[in-house]
């Protein structure tokens, strides 16, 4: 009953959208001197968004921009335990590249935390949009395309950004480092979390990559998981940085942003945002 429902809002999503693609831009990149380092160029992200906790201004987290007024991050990016943040304990900071450069008045508290319905700690259904009061896009912020269609990542290279730390008990990154993971397929993430099933379940809900020595680490949760659309040449928001091993060296299970598009564009329907997003992917 539950995959019929999802089909159904999902059928009623891609319509309601299919005229947005003229009206909303989204998924750019902004190509600059380092392109084949670790390290990302200022601006190059322009979805990007960095959650800073107050007053420590200490990133704790990422996220991705979605609308003028939305940010997508992990659901437990946003909770105590089985609390939601309180929205004035933290803030969120755009179209930064380096941490060195933020300043106070650039950390932004969000007007609201909504957390999906069935979101359970430690991890199911770990997803969550910050509204914003209003995010002012220009050339280095901007949002991603959201997948109008279930999105089948194994097998494609995916990008990562993120401030987390650069190596297993390290420091985290103070410049925005971007990696490129790999697309597997689920049953590798069951295998590698198989004893701790009686926390969290791996399920359709999840995506699941990899890439030796450079996966995800602590401090990149809710972060995006992008896709290079070929046909459209756009950045397509993906996945969200959930969970991994501590060691940071083996497959990381995802937020599968495909799965919770009618949920998301039922949030952003109330405000009257547009969704970005594309019929290609």
């Amino acid at each position: 009953m539950l995959k019929i429902t999802f089909l159904i809002l999902l059928y009623f999503f891609c319509t309601k959208c299919s005229g947005f693609e003229s009206n909303c831009n989204c998924g750019w990149r902004n190509f600059g001197k380092i392109i084949g380092g670790e390290k990302s160029d200022d601006g190059e992200w322009p979805m990007m968004a960095a959650l800073m906790s107050k007053p420590e201004n200490v990133q704790f987290c990422g996220g991705t921009i979605i609308s003028n007024h939305h940010v997508l991050t992990a659901g437990h990016c946003v909770h105590a335990r089985y609390k939601k943040l309180p929205v004035s304990s933290f803030g969120v900071v755009f179209g930064i590249n380096n941490l060195d450069e933020v300043k106070p008045s650039n950390i932004i508290s969000p007007k609201k935390i909504i957390a999906h319905p069935n979101y359970v700690w430690p991890l199911s259904y770990d997803v969550a949009i910050l509204v914003m009061k209003s995010i002012e896009f220009s050339h280095n912020i901007g949002p991603a395309c959201l997948p109008l269609k279930k999105f089948n990542a194994v097998g494609k290279t995916l990008h990562h950004t993120g401030w987390g730390m650069v190596k297993a008990y390290g420091m985290g990154s103070r410049i925005l480092k971007k990696t490129k993971l790999e697309g597997v397929d689920l049953d590798l993430c069951n295998s590698t979390f198989a004893q701790y099933e009686h926390l969290v379940k791996i399920r359709e809900h999840h995506l699941c990559t990899y890439q030796p020595a450079t996966s995800q680490c602590k401090g990149d949760s809710g972060g995006p998981i992008l896709w290079d659309d070929p046909k459209t040449k756009r950045y397509y928001l993906v996945g969200l940085i959930s969970f991994g091993w501590y060691s940071c060296d083996t497959p990381s299970v995802n937020v599968d942003v495909s799965y919770f598009v009618p949920w998301i564009y039922q949030i952003l329907s109330t405000t009257g945002d547009d969704v970005c997003a594309f019929q290609e992917l």
